[in-house]
């Protein structure tokens, strides 16, 4: 069954010249319950604009069309507009390269389409890539007298060092990715900014932090995303752990991956010194009202 939309033109010409802000003016998102998971935004309705008198019903195939029409018009704001149709899919998946248990990579891993995230040449690159996928000895669950190998070993096909392994996210493509240059922790109290296409933006934590002998013992830890934009500002609530274990929430990647000239992040959500769990979170993705929604992890365990 379509779904019906109400907007006007004015609203969706807004929503694509706010240079990478949300459109919505907000408060601190309110706590979370999950302490280990990446926090999930609600659909925000927007209001109708008071000043817009003429209204349209649009269904999804409409909405598309018209947000094309009105991007074509308006040159030098946006090269190309998102596919608004498919970046509503939820079925990206992740990989970082290294080696993994039998459960925590799945069979036929090699036959997906694969983009591999790198730096080269003095800049970031997305480029599709092949993948290797070999099965090697796990010294967890593996014994070595029966030459038994269970585990997983991923990495480029080409022996280039990649930062993440992304499928099934519309409109990738083989091109430079621009990054923001950023710490790879944010404590509680810090504050990071960043000039993202224009826009200012930025990350900043909140909880408790005790520190003896230069180790950080952190506590009701949260991470923010905020846009600074005048017209429009917006924060996102990333991450919220109560406690860690001897473990901190890093930012692995900060720059633009679906290519809509706004800020995604790749973090590492771990809070236990001997989990991984890099998570991707795309702006293309966003809810209204919202400036990232999460895309997917990879939660993997050492030994």
């Amino acid at each position: 069954m379509c779904r019906t939309f109400k907007f006007n033109l004015f609203q969706i010409a807004v929503i694509l010249v706010l240079g990478g802000c949300s459109v919505k003016q907000s408060n601190l998102p309110e706590e979370k319950n999950s302490a280990q998971s990446a926090a999930q935004p609600e659909e925000v309705q927007q209001p109708l604009n008071e000043e817009a008198q003429k209204e349209v019903e649009l269904n999804e195939e409409d909405l598309v069309a018209t947000v094309l029409e009105v991007a074509e018009a308006m040159p030098g704001i946006i090269e190309s507009a998102p596919d608004v149709a498919d970046t509503t899919s939820n079925l990206v998946k992740i990989l970082r390269p290294g080696t993994f248990h039998a459960d925590e990579v799945w069979e036929d891993v090699e036959r997906e389409k694969w983009f591999g995230l790198m730096f080269k040449d003095g800049g970031f690159l997305l480029r599709e890539i092949e993948i290797n996928a070999v099965r090697v000895v796990d010294g967890l669950m593996d014994d070595p007298e029966t030459g038994e190998k269970t585990g997983w070993e991923i990495n480029a096909a080409t022996g280039e060092d990649v930062i993440v392994f992304v499928t099934n996210l519309i409109g990738l493509s083989n091109r430079k990715a621009m990054h923001a240059d950023v710490p790879t922790e944010v404590f509680p109290g810090d504050t990071v900014e960043f000039n993202f296409f224009g826009v200012r933006y930025s990350l900043f934590a909140t909880g408790h932090d005790d520190v003896m002998n230069e180790v950080h013992k952190v506590s009701d830890y949260k991470l923010y995303l905020s846009c600074l934009s005048e017209q429009a500002h917006s924060t996102e609530l990333l991450v919220s752990h109560s406690e860690f274990d001897d473990a901190m929430t890093s930012i692995l990647w900060v720059g633009d991956i679906d290519g809509d000239l706004k800020p995604d992040i790749l973090l590492d959500l771990s809070d236990h010194y001997n989990v991984r769990e890099p998570a991707l979170f795309l702006s293309s993705l966003a809810a209204p009202g919202h400036l990232l929604r999460f895309a997917a992890n990879h939660r993997t365990v050492g030994c």
